[in-house]
């Protein structure tokens, strides 16, 4: 049994050459090449065989844009300020290979802990000497189980997400 096969991920410059010699415009989504939204696409299935039955039929609908969505890339609670700053170097790694994405971080805690956990990425980010701008800081509450922050990439036209609690 063989798995399904992996989509091939496209760089913006094959994009752009098949894109020229293609009769239909398509657009560039995350590495794959996809459908412009609003336009329509037919399949059309042919039978053969023996049997005097229609042998074709077409069916044609929309085609809508991909939902996009944002993701969770980190999860953690009390460390020290090494290990924050290990972190903070990951998003931004993540946050490097879309360029226009947005990341952000949920601090959950009182107001006490989140204040210092939000200090503590502050420092990192400045440290770095890394974009401030990319990243945005969200106070998510306090349900008594002390800090924690929760790391995530939105990409361009994403729902941001929201505190759990």
């Amino acid at each position: 049994m063989t798995g399904l096969p992996q989509k091939k991920k496209y760089t913006p410059a094959e994009y752009l050459a098949l894109e020229e010699k293609a009769e239909t415009r398509s657009e560039y989504w995350n590495g794959e090449i996809v459908a412009m939204a609003g336009g329509n696409i037919t399949a059309t299935v042919t039978l053969g065989g023996v049997c005097s039955c229609e042998r074709t039929a077409s069916e044609t609908g929309g085609i809508d844009r991909p939902r996009v969505v944002s993701r969770e890339t980190d999860r953690f609670r009390t460390l020290s300020n090494d290990d924050v700053r290990a972190r903070i170097d990951n998003l931004y790694i993540e946050l490097s290979n879309d360029p226009t994405a947005q990341g952000y971080i949920i601090n959950y805690g009182t107001a006490r802990q989140i204040a210092a956990r939000e200090r503590q990425i502050r420092n990192a980010i400045s440290f770095r000497r890394l974009d401030a701008s990319r990243v945005t800081l969200v106070r998510g509450g306090d349900d008594g189980s002390g800090v924690e922050s929760v790391f995530f990439v939105v990409p361009s036209g994403a729902e941001p997400p929201t505190p759990e609690r």
